[in-house]
């Protein structure tokens, strides 16, 4: 039986996606009204470009619109949200106002479970809420360029889209990549994870606010530099610091892909090139977007290591556990093999233990 309510989907849709068609097709199953509300300007998104044709002017804001549908329906309203939407209601436009308004309705996403520590923070909101009996499809339009880049359109978007996409040659911001892989032998096992890699990046950014645009970009370019050493980039006429001479083996490509998103893609922004020369050992004093692209070049979806669900569970609970997590698996294996274990890896786990310390003791004496 169908749900009587009015369910509200809103969103930027530039473009729309798979995910978005996913999330309409299975609330249009569930109740006998749907309204589809495509924003102006997402208040999240103030910088990002129009779609073309667009007249509208001014931030959208939902709060708004339910106040519209509330004048002109008089059956409860459900508003239809993703499960990665849940940390950032408390920053929507006159929260308190809207949650009094409607009841969420709340759909999984992946990367995005939906369980206990996201009912806790729904419950700490005063939400009312349902659960969706049925989940979204993986995607969100934040990562059509790279997806444009790898060639993979018609996997995150519908087929009509990726057509007027590729005809009018949109989103191209990421095409340099593939020069750039092609020219240092990146192998296409190589691309596939380095895809893998972006797409749980931009989850990751997404979840803690992080520029979402820098960290692709970082997570593009952080295994450019695998099957060409120093020396070689060396005999190029490249220059390296004197810690990449002293590094150990695995962690050469750091610093051979540090400089070719510095020296080819013309990456100049210290924050991207730290995280790809951080990527493997980690240490301190890092920042969130770094510390996302360390986890996300261990938890991609590809990977089977053992324990690694449990890791990209927590990754999306708190970054710093994950990465202690990352750190000790990545140590007791080079540890069985007799492996050199990076200086910086050893300070990046004290430095991350201390915080999680901090915190303890800060939630102790609340």
């Amino acid at each position: 039986m169908l749900n009587n309510g009015v369910a509200l989907f809103g969103g930027s849709f530039n473009p729309p996606t798979l995910a978005h068609m996913s999330i309409i097709e299975g609330a249009a199953k569930r109740f006998s009204r749907l309204v589809v509300m495509p924003a102006a300007i997402s208040p999240f998104k103030p910088a990002a470009k129009r779609i073309p044709g667009e007249d509208e002017k001014g931030i959208s804001y939902t709060f708004k619109t339910v106040q519209h549908l509330k004048g002109v329906y008089s059956s409860e309203i459900y508003l239809v949200i993703g499960s990665d939407n849940i940390d950032s209601l408390n920053r929507w436009k006159n929260f308190d106002e809207l949650k009094k308004d409607v009841i969420f309705y709340i759909v999984p996403r992946p990367f995005f479970a939906f369980g206990e520590h996201e009912e806790k923070i729904l419950g700490a909101l005063g939400c009312r809420y349902v659960a969706a009996d049925f989940s979204g499809k993986p995607g969100s339009s934040t990562i059509v360029p790279l997806a444009k880049a790898f060639h993979k359109l018609h996997e995150v978007v519908p087929d009509v889209v990726a057509e007027y996409i590729e005809s009018g040659n949109l989103f191209t911001s990421l095409e340099y990549v593939e020069k750039i892989y092609d020219r240092f032998r990146v192998k296409p096992e190589r691309r596939e994870h380095i895809y893998r890699t972006a797409v749980t990046a931009a989850a990751l950014a997404a979840k803690y606010s992080a520029d979402v645009e820098k960290t692709i970009t970082a997570a593009v370019l952080h295994d450019a530099g695998k099957y060409v050493s120093v020396r070689q980039l060396e005999d190029e006429g490249f220059v390296f610091d004197s810690e990449a001479h002293d590094c150990p083996p695995a962690v050469e490509h750091c610093y051979t892909g540090e400089v070719i998103a510095r020296d080819v893609a013309h990456i100049d922004d210290r924050e991207i090139l730290r995280a790809i020369r951080l990527h493997t050992t980690g240490d301190a004093d890092m920042t969130t977007l770094e510390k996302i692209i360390f986890c996300a070049d261990y938890i991609e979806y590809g990977r089977t290591t053992p324990g690694v669900e449990t890791i990209r569970r927590e990754a999306f609970i708190n970054l710093d556990k994950a990465m202690i997590m990352i750190i000790d698996s990545t140590m007791s294996y080079l540890k069985s093999k007799n492996a050199v274990i990076d200086r910086r890896m050893l300070v990046c786990r004290q430095w991350l233990k201390n915080i999680i310390a901090k915190e303890n003791k800060i939630d102790n004496n609340d």
